[in-house]
């Protein structure tokens, strides 16, 4: 008997209404690649959501707030507007019987990935242990195993590992879950999308990392743009307009610094500074930078990136 990796159970509900599919996995845990499969099948994943993570924003922010009035008015509005529409959000593990009563027809996506990746990944990224990191995992599936118990709703189970071994057979499982023709048009859509580790997720996650520790440091800032003759951006401490100083690297070595006072109206307009002096802006001399070049800008006398950087430069200003 082979091992598929995938799973149908439970019974889609006698209704007419609008499908609503869930994806229901760890953070790091594969479900931004359900959420690209259903996007490549042509499934609403919602009015504004940014690839690659697929995430509704309006949604994402609303159950983040805990606003569930507002949770409930956006699924709703997607049950009027579409006959079916998939929606993605890791931290939704532990809130999936209040989801559940939200939605006139659930549908469910679990996806299972090995609880040493995720939590090798996590404390990366959150700086915790080992042992913590694996214990969060095994609570979040604990979550999701309770609620798969107690309501029996029909789902699909997805191994990540065994739907990179396997893309045609999860698409054609895919297909059939979400009642969709799988035709060779359909099929090849979603394996085209399937890759253990999409360069743009990584740039993402890594971008994800460095926003979230500069924020814990009492930084924020932006690298705007960066070319072969200058490069411009911003950065400041939180809540504090007082000038810093950026020190910029060139294929990791320091090439020079910057202070960030420069005026910056779209800062004041954004509400990001009263004064809005925290601009910079950097000159390269013509020997300075060669096509491919790392650049980087950094919080004077820390390794705290600002958003946007390190980059690799093109030749021609931007």
């Amino acid at each position: 008997m082979e091992n598929s990796g995938f799973n149908i159970s439970g019974e889609p509900l006698d209704v007419t209404d609008s499908a609503a599919i869930i994806v229901v996995g760890l953070s790091r845990g594969g479900t931004s690649v359900i959420a690209a499969s259903l996007h490549a099948l042509g499934m609403h994943i919602g009015d504004d959501f940014h690839q690659p993570n697929f995430e509704d924003v309006k949604l994402a922010r609303a159950f983040r707030d805990r606003n569930w009035r507002q949770v409930k008015t956006i699924i709703q509005k997607y049950e009027s507007e579409h006959d079916s529409f998939a929606w993605k959000l890791p931290d939704i593990h532990g809130q999936l019987s209040r989801v559940h009563k939200y939605c006139s027809n659930p549908r469910y996506i679990f996806v299972y990935r090995d609880i040493f990746a995720i939590a090798q990944r996590r404390a990366l990224v959150h700086h915790v242990d080992m042992q913590t990191a694996m214990k969060d995992c095994v609570a979040g599936y604990t979550d999701i195993l309770k609620f798969i118990k107690k309501s029996r709703p029909y789902s699909l189970h997805v191994s990540y590992e065994k739907l990179l071994q396997h893309k045609q057979e999860f698409a054609e499982i895919l297909c059939k879950f979400c009642d969709v023709q799988a035709d060779a048009t359909n099929l090849e859509a979603v394996q085209n999308v399937i890759e253990p580790s999409p360069d743009a997720y990584i740039k993402w996650t890594k971008a994800v990392e460095l926003r979230k520790r500069l924020k814990q440091e009492g930084y924020e800032g932006n690298l705007d743009i960066v070319n072969a003759q200058f490069l411009d951006g911003w950065a400041k401490k939180q809540a504090d307009d007082s000038p810093i100083k950026v020190d910029i690297f060139v294929n990791q070595k320091l090439h020079g610094h910057a202070i960030a006072n420069l005026h910056r109206q779209d800062l004041t307009e954004a509400g990001v500074s009263q004064l809005g002096h925290a601009g910079f802006h950097y000159e390269f001399s013509a020997e300075d930078i060669a096509q491919g070049d790392e650049v980087a800008v950094k919080i004077e006398s820390t390794d705290l990136h600002i958003i946007g950087s390190p980059v690799f430069v093109h030749t021609q200003p931007s």
